[in-house]
């Protein structure tokens, strides 16, 4: 290499090296240039979130007003287009306990050295069994059936005219189909039936005092009465028969062991017990009101229990206010993020 390679390349190296302290002057006066004009720049007052959001709903009000407007005009034609339901109820309470006798029956029990009262059903509290037998798939199906209740719990399905039910539509039998189930004639099955009148007959208890509601909903108020006051009925019924069975068996088995007895004493306890189930059939035979007791019988209601307009219209208006409010700040936020998404 020459002398003259050398002092080309020393006077290239420091050019560059000019070039460089010229480059970071530039940028680091650049950089206090700007940072000279933000600070001269004027102050944007910092805004609550409160405030933001006020002015996102006041922007969208219009839109809030017609989602309220909306729910509330629904509310309202589904309050006049829903058939009106009225509630009919019983008020009733058990009746006097006549099961006292199973505690004399006990004692004879184990004076003759029986550990139980083979074949004798011993009644529970009066009022516990009478809900039991209330609230029983069984009542409900011989309710159906001892009234011919599905015509009127189906009016739909039937056919007034012709006293018979109406041929099943071409989607039911579709449906039916499906599912491998015969084609029928078009009735209701009782299984259905028991579900719907579940649906329809609600039963409240209160136990501190005793008292039993039954209550009827449905669209005809006189049927609605009507179905009531003749469930609470068949239920006592059902639980005097059952009465009645009980008290037969008892004097039966009483019957049997007195004569086996061959103390006069024992004897004597076997015909007290015995002349107290005599009691308790005689007063099954003879009481109107035999193990309910009814206080207040229904009456077809004048005022309907569903729909309560006025209430159904006022929550569905709040909840179409804060429907709106929610949809109003949903689509401020999402134009926020398409905004920002544009700027990037």
């Amino acid at each position: 290499m020459t002398i003259f390679d050398n002092t080309a390349s020393a006077e290239y190296a420091s050019d560059n090296e000019f070039d460089c302290q010229l480059r970071i002057s530039v940028t680091m006066s650049g950089i206090s240039s700007n940072r000279t004009s933000i600070d001269e720049m004027p102050r944007i007052p910092s805004v609550s979130a409160s405030i933001l959001l006020w002015r996102s709903l006041w922007g969208s009000r219009v839109w809030i007003a017609s989602t309220t407007g909306v729910v509330a005009i629904a509310a309202v034609i589904y309050s006049l287009l829903t058939p009106p339901l009225y509630e009919a109820t019983v008020t009733a309470t058990a009746a006097d306990d006549l099961s006292h006798s199973v505690g004399g029956l006990s004692s004879i029990a184990s004076q003759l050295g029986v550990d139980g009262l083979v074949g004798l059903e011993l009644p529970n509290p009066p009022l516990t069994e009478a809900l039991t037998v209330l609230k029983s798939r069984a009542l409900t199906e011989h309710f159906l059936k001892k009234y011919n209740v599905l015509p009127e719990l189906y009016p739909y399905r039937w056919d007034a005219d012709k006293k018979q039910w109406k041929p099943p539509s071409a989607l039911t039998r579709f449906m039916r189909g499906l599912q491998g189930l015969p084609q029928g004639d078009g009735s209701p099955s009782i299984w259905d039936a028991v579900k719907k009148m579940d649906r329809v007959l609600k039963v409240d208890v209160d136990r501190k005092n005793e008292i039993v509601l039954v209550s009827v909903d449905w669209t005809d108020p006189a049927i609605a009465a009507k179905w009531a006051n003749e469930i609470v009925h068949d239920t006592d019924e059902v639980l005097r028969q059952r009465t009645l069975t009980e008290t037969g068996r008892s004097i039966a088995f009483l019957e049997a062991q007195a004569a086996q007895a061959s103390l006069s004493e024992l004897r004597q306890s076997i015909y007290s017990v015995a002349t107290q189930e005599l009691r308790r059939s005689m007063l099954a035979n003879v009481r109107a009101n035999f193990a309910l007791k009814v206080l207040d019988p229904a009456v077809p209601p004048e005022e309907r229990s569903w729909p309560r307009r006025t209430l159904l219209v006022v929550v569905a208006t709040i909840f179409g206010f804060f429907l709106g409010c929610l949809i109003a700040l949903a689509r401020t936020y999402i134009e926020d993020i398409s905004i920002q998404a544009r700027v990037r």
